[in-house]
């Protein structure tokens, strides 16, 4: 059976990227699809095998703001080598940061974009060393570039059949959940992301207003039954 097929047959895109990775020698494998250009950092809808300890720190820190490969891929619109991407004092910060949690130097994203426009990002991440990773990526380029168009349209459908059964939180409400959920009281998550207590608080009934709760307490054990956070 092709890749393809086996992306096709996939139950979910978790399924599918996992399936790349017994195939091939990265470490790593990563999806994001864009569904709104103009709402990047509160639409973004991911499938990663990254650790789960790295993907948390990553999201509730907001990196995505200062990661180079992400903004520099939505700037140009083309696939890129990690290594081609200048690096800022913050983004080399960063990565070694990254480096703690296992996440290699050594990289390369592709983009995609449908025919109505939603765009997704495909990105591999190794520990090879640069001159092994060039060659390595030079090989799997076209398989990879063949497959993204059914990992889009894998992740594109499994985004639209969540939107109808889950509300869609934006990142910083996720943020404000995951706090309140750990015990941090609406001060607490203010000073921790660097917010006022009232803009906390607006954020906080916004939730409970998605999630159809009276209480903080019920929209966390239902954001938890719903795999929100």
């Amino acid at each position: 059976m092709s890749i393809i097929s086996q992306i096709e047959q996939s139950e979910n895109t978790q399924e599918a990227i996992q399936i790349i990775e017994k195939l091939f020698e990265h470490n790593y494998t990563t999806i994001q699809l864009i569904t709104n250009p103009h709402q990047i950092l509160d639409n973004l809808f991911v499938r990663s095998t990254y650790p789960k300890t790295w993907i948390a720190e990553y999201l509730l820190n907001n990196y995505l703001k200062i990661d180079p490969i992400f903004n520099h891929i939505t700037k140009t619109k083309e696939a890129v080598l990690w290594s081609d991407v200048p690096l800022t004092p913050e983004s080399i910060l960063l990565f070694d940061k990254a480096e703690k949690f296992g996440i290699g130097h050594s990289g390369y994203s592709f983009i995609h974009k449908d025919a109505v426009g939603i765009g997704s990002i495909l990105s591999l991440n190794s520990n090879m060393e640069y001159n092994d990773w060039v060659s390595y990526i030079e090989v799997v380029k076209p398989t990879f570039e063949a497959v993204l168009p059914a990992l889009h349209n894998k992740i594109t459908k499994e985004f639209y059949s969540s939107s109808t059964k889950n509300p869609q939180l934006t990142s910083r409400e996720k943020e404000c959940l995951h706090y309140s959920s750990i015990g941090k009281s609406n001060s607490e998550v203010a000073m921790i992301l660097s917010i006022s207590e009232h803009t906390v608080r607006s954020y906080i009934k916004t939730i409970r207003y998605k999630l159809d709760c009276v209480t903080i307490t019920q929209a966390v054990a239902k954001s938890i039954r719903l795999k929100i956070i």
